[in-house]
Parts: C-alpha cells; sequence; structure tokens
C-alpha cells in the first residue's frame, strides 16, 4: 500500500489528502471493510431508535459501544466501532435538534460511496 499526502489549505488550517494505491487484494480488504461499517452503522441507528422510541432518551455513545462490542466482525477495527457509535449519536441528536414536529429520525440512514483506485 502506498500513500502519497497532497498539502490543502482549507480556512487558515492545514489538513492533507492522501491517496492510497492500493492492490486487488487490499481493495478487497477495504471494501469488505466499508460494508461492514456501513451495516454495524445502520443496525446501530435502529437500535438508536427503538431506544428512543420506547423512553424518548438515546442511549451514550459509551452505551451504544458496549452494546455492539465484538460486533464488527474480523473486518471491523473495535475503534471504529467506537467512531460509528460517536456518529450516530451526535447525527441523531443534530437531527431532532432541527427537526419539524413529528419529523425526527425517520430519514437517518448511512451509505458509503467510497472510489478506490
Amino acid at each position: 500500500m502506498t500513500f502519497v499526502s497532497y498539502p490543502v489549505t482549507i480556512r487558515s488550517m492545514r489538513t492533507f489528502e492522501y491517496r492510497l494505491f492500493v492492490n486487488k487484494e487490499q481493495s478487497r480488504l477495504l471494501m469488505a471493510c466499508l460494508a461492514e461499517s456501513r451495516k454495524l452503522y445502520n443496525e446501530m441507528l435502529s437500535a438508536l431508535k427503538a431506544h428512543y422510541e420506547q423512553n424518548g432518551t438515546f442511549p451514550s455513545k459509551y452505551d451504544l459501544t458496549a452494546q455492539f462490542k465484538g460486533r464488527g466482525g474480523e473486518h471491523v477495527p473495535a475503534t471504529t466501532v467506537q467512531m460509528l457509535a460517536d456518529r450516530d449519536v451526535n447525527a441523531a441528536q443534530n437531527i431532532l435538534e432541527r427537526a419539524r414536529p413529528g419529523h425526527g429520525l425517520q430519514e437517518l440512514t448511512y451509505t458509503v460511496g467510497c472510489r478506490v483506485s
């Protein structure tokens, strides 16, 4: 796997863009990780919606992480599970803050669009 970085300046904050040059096996593993991550995120989201409908509150990201501990399989590391739980909780809270009455978490899903060259 080869990395190439390109410096980019955005609003006085310096960031880097990375491009991966992967072989077919690495590409297959990356796509498997992305697919499993998407499925896991949507399962977490379903659990989050169900908890909200039952209790009127969201579970914490720590509770969500504990509930899905070890569910990432061989392709998704534990740190990714933690990050997905954090994203789920933050996204749901942001949507409810901006939602009109009667509209809430119905439209929240996650899809992965990734191109591996």
